[in-house]
């Protein structure tokens, strides 16, 4: 830690995601992705407008820190994507995204649950089969960006929703710091 940290081959970028438009308005997304009902995400997701403000803020310490040459990616409204942060987080020295978290609902079984939410039901769990079944706990919380509130694609996949899992791969090997 006292040593002075090798210079990166990457370049000072700084990619800042905020002030994503969810989509609809959390009322009326109450339906949209069934699995979040009950957990973090009862009735959508609202709007953040101070994380626009947060992230568009960071340009100017990035020019004092890094140099007027530094680029800046700020990914904001209905360019707060998935896809759109996968392709940019690998060019990211720096990483800043503000907006909200999210995690399904305790009746939704993780594969390393050992008190099911069936079992105070009086239910009982009859076998390893039904123990594999669960979902790893990484595919169930994650963050919410562009379109969060809008309903399932046809294959039941929210476009709007990064899981836990999916942040995971993201390749951050030349970012000095993350901050969700």
């Amino acid at each position: 830690l006292l040593e002075a940290p090798a210079e990166l081959e990457s370049p000072h970028e700084l990619v800042a995601l905020g002030g994503a438009s969810f989509g609809a308005a959390p009322d009326e997304a109450r339906e949209a992705v069934g699995m979040l009902r009950g957990g973090a995400w009862e009735a959508g997701f609202a709007p953040l407008p101070g994380t626009l403000e947060e992230i568009e803020g960071l340009r100017p310490l990035l020019a004092d820190a890094a140099g007027p040459a530094a680029a800046c990616t700020i990914l904001s409204g209905d360019g707060a994507t998935r896809k759109a942060l996968i392709e940019a987080a690998p060019r990211a020295r720096w990483l800043h995204l503000a907006t909200h978290g999210w995690y399904a609902s305790e009746s939704i079984r993780a594969w390393g649950d050992v008190e099911p939410t069936d079992r105070k039901l009086g239910l009982r769990r009859s076998s390893c089969e039904e123990q594999i079944r669960g979902m790893s706990p990484m595919v169930l919380c994650g963050l919410a960006l562009a379109g969060a509130n809008l309903p399932e694609d046809a294959v039941g996949r929210a476009s709007g929703l990064l899981t836990a899992e999916e942040l995971s791969t993201l390749d951050l090997s030349g970012c000095e710091l993350a901050v969700l």
